[in-house]
């Protein structure tokens, strides 16, 4: 009960919906009754980022506006696309930010590469990204690598059909 108590705590802290709609930049209302993990790992991703947040290795994100928050976000995928785009062919690959709630896709390769900002989720034999806006912007600003993220339970990669696209990603971004 008291590490159920601990998800509940550090879930409301990062301020995740407790049920995921197909984005949660959208603004959908919640259902305060249910509760559930919007993708498997993402709970365990949420309390990684939360305690480097913590260990003050992470910063946390500023409060805005839903709208501020999308824009935010769409800068920073963005900033990833425009990384990808010389690391070559990428898998196809999801991405769930736990902090907004929100999926985004791509696959490709170079000027190619094709991102989608936003999705249901990812598609059958996608690698999946889960991690979140603050250590996405920490790694695109060169104050964390995904390796950093990933020992602390910041980062997870579920491989689809291609496990080369970690190192892919990694090799893209600095």
């Amino acid at each position: 009960m008291k590490i159920l108590g601990t998800h509940l705590l550090a879930i409301a802290c990062l301020g995740l919906p407790v049920a995921a709609s197909a984005c949660g930049l959208d603004g959908a209302a919640m259902d305060s009754k249910a509760f559930s993990a919007a993708h498997p790992g993402s709970i365990d991703v949420a309390l990684g980022v939360r305690e480097l947040i913590d260990q003050q290795r992470l910063s946390p994100l500023p409060e805005a506006s839903p709208e501020a928050v999308h824009h935010r976000v769409e800068e920073a995928l963005g900033a990833l696309q425009a990384q990808l785009k010389s690391a070559g062919p990428q898998s196809p690959t999801a991405v769930f930010l736990v902090d907004q709630g929100h999926w985004a896709r791509w696959q490709g390769t170079g000027a190619a590469l094709d991102m989608q900002l936003h999705v249901e989720g990812p598609q059958p034999g996608d690698a999946v990204i889960l991690t979140s806006e603050s250590v996405l912007a920490a790694v695109l600003a060169g104050r964390l690598t995904f390796e950093e993220a990933r020992i602390a339970g910041a980062y997870a990669l579920q491989h689809g059909s291609e496990p080369a696209v970690e190192d892919r990603l990694a090799s893209g971004v600095r």
